[in-house]
């Protein structure tokens, strides 16, 4: 109805809400009490964005205590945040998951490895919600400072397609997996296939198919993507530039 429309009023965080966050977060990585100093330091602060300030609070960065560690090639860098329900799988034969310093991945993600496959993420690259990172054989490399979309996928293999056998009995084949170079931007919903190469500072846009080669600052589209322009030559970093993260 005209005329009774309210306005709502958000207040600010009280201070003492990060005061707690930061003295449980002292605590998030000691055995036996780190889960629910996790839970505790979170508990005044909203979901999602509002508790990626609790990844600086601590070196070891924040791990939700509602995430799924089954992987024990596992390695975090510092100051890393990892959201709720996201899973770490290592299935038959995987190899390891390396996160660089300041990598952000949100909720519900699942990141697995099986038959050798193995992935690597570079420093202060952001991963949103709901995204699939599935590197078998083939290796799965993404650079630094990269800003992943909700609901990518990256599959760095694929199924055999002979036609006297079933799919689901073929072997697994790879071209020899994915790579994604640093401050690339994969658009929402974009599926990277095995064999796709995204150069420094590309943008592949929303609901994209990739297959093959994306040059640096290339910007590419559809399904499969095809480069619909070019985004300029980026500023090269200093080396002080390239140890912070963002």
């Amino acid at each position: 109805m005209h005329g009774s429309n309210r306005r709502v009023t958000v207040r600010g965080e009280p201070r003492w809400h990060r005061r707690w966050a930061r003295l449980w977060m002292r605590q998030a990585h000691r055995q036996g009490v780190g889960r629910a100093a996790s839970w505790l330091a979170g508990l005044f602060l909203p979901p999602l964005y509002g508790r990626v300030p609790l990844a600086g609070m601590n070196p070891r960065g924040y791990l939700s205590p509602r995430a799924h560690l089954f992987h024990p090639g596992l390695s975090l860098g510092r100051h890393c945040f990892i959201g709720d329900r996201v899973l770490f799988y290592r299935d038959s034969g995987g190899a390891d998951v390396t996160l660089g310093d300041g990598v952000h991945i949100h909720q519900d993600t699942v990141v697995q490895t099986g038959q050798g496959g193995r992935i690597s993420i570079g420093d202060g690259t952001h991963i949103q919600s709901r995204c699939q990172l599935s590197a078998y054989l083939g290796a799965l490399t993404i650079g630094a400072r990269v800003e992943i979309a909700p609901n990518c996928a990256f599959y760095s293999y694929n199924h055999g397609m002979d036609g006297t056998t079933s799919i689901r009995e073929q072997p697994l084949v790879s071209s020899g997996g994915i790579s994604v170079g640093d401050e690339a931007w994969i658009g929402f919903g974009a599926i990277l296939l095995d064999g796709a190469r995204i150069g420094r500072g590309a943008v592949i846009g929303a609901g994209a198919v990739v297959v093959g080669e994306v040059p640096a600052c290339a910007v590419a589209i559809g399904v499969p993507a095809r480069i619909v322009g070019m985004r300029g030559e980026l500023p090269t970093r200093s080396s002080a530039d390239e140890r912070a993260v963002g």
